[in-house]
């Protein structure tokens, strides 16, 4: 797919079928999740968010795909909290416990700010850390044994020379085709090479409402089954697995191999269950923000939303008024002064204005980071 030009998904992703029907329209969305300067003109594009069921497999997928170049308009993921340096050294240990004998290198894709190299430095690993981004926030230079690499992964094939370990952290349900992508994976990957995946388990972010679960990034939901099916169907063995519950993360292992499986399961027993978790994850937000607006129309206090990212977003443009919101809290430094991209109200850091508010109240939609911010 063209960077530049949107596109519509007329088969399934996960199995190619082409018995799509309508599963659940969302909202109309901003394309981009991050900050723009808050002097910036607001002609933000705000684009509909519509499902398709696959009928085949069960799977659901985002009809229509936004420009790359404007859904990742900049790096935004800060990869701030206590939740996210837990999350990457669970995640070091893991990708070091399945590297086993492996000597040679790891290929991060979507690396972002070097985050989890530095996680696994800190473990002792030794393995040379190559980060592969399109758009990073930051440019880590202080990491011993590192290569950054510019580009979307998928875009163009991928240098895998010395490569025996590829790792997706939050990233592969980021690829727009990701069985195109695993096949072109699987061509420079040599027999006994290790794919890493931390993969957010869909089926808990859904059912706990967590408003990152899908969107214009996260472009389809695959259950754990249909996942393995699919890297099992790419000569792709699962070898390990782990849960790291804090933010509702599988951690997995896939050993390369010479023989392909065909392993995606039938649909019956999970079309009814996907609908239901996108429709009904819809509904929930349209009812909070309902409800939010008669909570928050009479408040006597300055009134806050938190934090500045799709979080906010999907309740602004669920139905929740920003005319009663002064600002957007945030704690990451790169987004103070600025503005969330799709609405006007300025970023601020939340010491500068809460402890000496009178009666402020605070809308907090943060998922897994929620009781670490109170």
């Amino acid at each position: 797919m063209s960077l530049h030009q949107a596109a519509r998904r007329l088969e399934c992703i996960a199995c190619g079928s082409a018995a799509l029907e309508t599963a659940a329209n969302g909202p109309r969305m901003p394309v981009f999740q991050g900050v723009v300067p808050a002097d910036q003109s607001n002609q933000d594009i705000i684009l509909p968010m519509n499902w398709d069921m696959c009928r085949t497999c069960g799977s659901i997928q985002l009809r229509d795909l936004a420009p790359l170049d404007l859904v990742y308009l900049h790096g935004h993921a800060s990869g701030l909290g206590g939740v996210w340096t837990r999350h990457h050294a669970a995640l070091a240990a893991f990708i070091e416990q399945a590297r086993g004998p492996r000597t040679g290198q790891i290929l991060d894709v979507g690396g972002a700010t070097g985050i989890l190299a530095r996680a696994y430095r800190a473990q002792g690993g030794s393995a040379h850390w190559n980060i592969l981004e399109p758009k990073p926030v930051t440019v880590p230079d202080d990491i011993p044994g590192l290569s950054l690499r510019i580009g979307f992964f998928g875009a163009a094939p991928v240098d895998l020379t010395g490569v025996d370990t590829i790792v997706f952290s939050h990233c592969f349900e980021h690829l727009y085709e990701p069985r195109a992508a695993l096949a072109e994976l699987r061509k420079g990957l040599p027999e006994g090479a290790l794919v890493v995946l931390a993969w957010p388990h869909l089926e808990r972010w859904l059912a706990d409402r967590q408003a990152g679960a899908i969107n214009f990034e996260h472009t389809y939901f695959w259950d754990r089954e249909t996942l393995l099916g699919v890297f099992a169907e790419h000569g792709l063995e699962s070898v390990g697995e782990e849960s790291f519950d804090e933010n509702r993360t599988l951690f997995l292992a896939f050993r390369a191999t010479a023989t392909a499986v065909a392993r995606i399961p039938p649909a019956p027993q999970r079309v009814a269950r996907n609908e239901s978790l996108v429709r009904d994850f819809y509904a929930h937000f349209a009812a909070i923000c309902t409800s939010l607006n008669l909570r928050t129309k009479n408040h006597a206090g300055p009134r806050y939303l938190c934090p500045a990212s799709f979080y906010t977003q999907i309740l602004l443009y669920s139905g929740l008024d920003p005319a009663s919101f002064t600002a957007i809290l945030d704690n990451a430094p790169h987004k103070i002064g600025q503005r969330l991209y799709g609405c006007d109200l300025p970023i601020i850091a939340p010491a500068s204005c809460v402890p000496g508010a009178s009666l402020p109240l605070v809308v907090l939609n943060a998922g897994a980071h929620t009781r670490e911010l109170t």
